[in-house]
């Protein structure tokens, strides 16, 4: 997303340039994320839903040591 200008005018034209689309509020994806989706696009559906398992019970496991942590 472009940096919100200060000066009214210029907020106002930026403005108008989104609602017309001449200009994205959304940035490209740089650096890391670029080797995320290069990635993901090279490996096969089964590859993908096995990276998806495990980092699914990555992420339930760390919530379940945390209701354990709070528990003691």
């Amino acid at each position: 997303m472009p940096k919100r200008p200060t000066d009214p005018n210029e907020h106002a034209a930026l403005t108008v340039a989104l609602a017309t689309g001449q200009v994205s509020d959304q940035d490209e994806p740089k650096g890391r994320q670029l080797g995320g989706i290069a990635s993901a696009s090279k490996l096969t559906p089964e590859q993908r839903r096995e990276r998806a398992k495990k980092a699914a019970a990555a992420r339930w496991q760390c919530k379940a040591s945390r209701k354990e942590a709070a528990r003691v």
